[in-house]
């Protein structure tokens, strides 16, 4: 497939892992400098800095990933290696305005245990998973915590033992949870998920994949109705083809369906849900050197999956991020490998379902960056993260405007494998690796959220105008009205009714805490005292009525 790079981060038995491109290029040294981006835009945020310590001095701690509640409780899991047989899985939780309490372990002392996954479901149910190697075999384990509570359960088994398995993934709703994987089984590899009801048991692992060729790289996702879909990529003998399965409410498995087309390799799959059940896959599509990112879209209530779409420029792709809102469309998140040594993000998004517009740089020509996160706020805002040799940086843009400026998360020194998770507020916490042996630590930040009610209100209304006018004649008043809300006012409309008297007048928007005046013109029909009613009405800010009287002469 396409050219790769990783990060240095210490894996299974300490073996060390450095920034590669291939073997034939080597890392550059250079100063991290960054192109200016749109200074117009409004960056969510701004990120709480410096960042949070999640583990004790001196630790060796890799591959966090981080997972938010419905309300705002967040949780981070990470793997920590104590010696070159003993790893553990911990997990540190912090409440909605709060801070991160201790970690807590979550796995079998004296085992290594690695490849942390976690899920949290949006009641505050909280599932983690990890594969245990004993040596010889490994197996999935999992343990899990109920909303309100503070440990976890004791870890249990969950699929077969195997001379490999691949890292688990989590898919989480209120009414149930499914880890999927990739096992190592007489000779090939195959997926395999496990699933259970909220507070229940796993279900004995069922096989996904054909198992007459190797399948890796599994996802879920389990839309709002429990419908799961879980794709990942399969050897056919000749090209790697992502496929999906799915699973309505209740029911079981469909047919695999084949999302890629044959003729080039297709891996990495990535899937995302919308709040309506819409599903959208992307993955990475093409030999080395000339490969494009692809996405293919299932609207809600239909069994199968649209064309897959070119996304990004044809050249070497590689380490996807997708993110879906509830209700703001899509983003997604790549590194092109500008060879011979600049690996670039990018990423681009949507909020309907029209085409994707062209990629955004977020980073320039000429340097390495790698290992980019994605999430997309409820209303649309997107935020980007990624690793490189000055550290953690992240891009924020809005739902219709461009990336803001970039700012660093992390301390200054070597840092890694960012991940992102955002609540229903909008608020983004990130968390990765920083530092190199022998202090690894696990570092987490978030932004902030203007908690602010933003909403327009009218309030004064001031009239003038004659107090004496002839039948027939035109009369002129002027009425100023005064948003005092925070917010702007839309739709603001103006009618004056009375004895023998009707007008209008559309006033439109005023902004927060601003005033517009506007004239109004009648002829009074009827001679005699009038009472004139001026009405303000409005699409967001109320209304008020204001009385004012008039004698009309004959």
């Amino acid at each position: 497939m396409s050219i790769r790079t990783e990060p240095a981060i210490r894996t299974a038995r300490g073996e060390v892992r450095t920034f590669l491109a291939t073997a034939t290029f080597l890392w550059v040294s250079a100063l991290f400098l960054w192109l200016p981006l749109d200074s117009k835009a409004a960056p969510q945020g701004p990120w709480k800095l410096p960042a949070t310590t999640l583990t004790p001095p001196d630790s060796q701690a890799l591959d966090p990933a981080v997972a938010v509640a419905a309300d705002g409780t967040t949780s981070v899991v990470w793997q920590r290696i104590s010696s070159p047989s003993v790893s553990v899985i911990e997990v540190a939780s912090r409440p909605p305005g709060g801070s991160f309490g201790p970690p807590l372990q979550v796995s079998s002392p004296g085992v290594y245990s690695e490849h942390p996954a976690i899920g949290v479901a949006p009641d505050g149910s909280t599932v983690v998973a990890w594969v245990r190697d004993n040596g010889l075999l490994d197996v999935v384990e999992s343990a899990s915590r109920v909303p309100g509570a503070v440990f976890f359960s004791s870890p249990e088994e969950i699929s077969g033992s195997s001379a490999d398995v691949e890292p688990p993934f989590i898919a989480a709703v209120d009414s149930v949870d499914v880890v999927v994987w990739s096992q190592f089984v007489s000779g090939k590899y195959v997926v395999q998920q496990a699933g259970r009801p909220r507070n229940g048991s796993f279900s004995a692992p069922q096989d996904l994949s054909i198992p007459d060729q190797d399948a890796k790289d599994p996802q879920a996702v389990i839309a709002p109705d429990g419908t799961t879909t879980i794709a990942w990529h399969r050897f056919d003998g000749a090209d790697r083809i992502i496929q999906e399965r799915t699973r309505p409410p209740g029911g079981a498995f469909a047919p695999a369906n084949n999302l890629s087309l044959a003729g080039a390799d297709s891996e990495a799959p990535r899937l995302g849900v919308d709040g309506d059940g819409a599903v959208t896959a992307a993955w990475l599509r093409g030999p080395s050197g000339s490969g494009t990112v692809q996405v293919a879209s299932r609207p809600a209530g239909q069994q199968f999956f649209g064309n897959g779409v070119d996304v990004s420029q044809a050249g070497g792709v590689s380490e996807l991020s997708l993110s879906v809102s509830k209700s703001a469309g899509e983003a997604l998140a790549w590194v092109r490998n500008d060879v011979p040594v600049s690996f670039i993000i990018q990423s681009s998004g949507r909020t309907g379902t029209g085409p994707f517009p062209a990629p955004v740089d977020l980073t320039p020509s000429g340097q390495q960056a790698i290992s980019p996160s994605v999430v997309t706020a409820p209303d649309g805002t997107v935020t980007v993260a990624w690793a490189g040799p000055a550290g953690i940086r992240s891009a924020t843009r809005t739902a219709t405007g461009s990336f803001g400026p970039v700012t660093t998360l992390s301390g200054g020194g070597f840092a890694t494998d960012p991940k992102l998770a955002v609540d229903s507020e909008g608020r983004v916490t990130a968390a990765w690796e920083e530092g190199q042996l022998p202090d690894e630590s696990i570092e987490a930040a978030s932004t902030t959220v203007d908690t602010t009610v933003h909403r327009a209100r009218i309030g004064k209304v001031g009239i003038s105008g004659p107090k004496k006018a002839r039948k027939g004649r035109k009369v002129t008043f002027k009425v100023r009205i005064v948003n005092s809300g925070n917010a702007v006012a839309n739709g603001v409309n103006l009618k004056v009714t009375g004895r023998g008297v009707r007008a209008a007048a559309k006033v439109g928007k005023i902004a927060a805490g601003k005033s517009k005046t506007v004239r109004v013109r009648f002829r009074p029909r009827k001679p005699g005292k009038i009472r004139l009613t001026f009405r303000i009405s409005s699409g967001n800010a109320g209304g008020k009525a204001v009385k004012r009287a008039i004698r009309v002469g004959k």
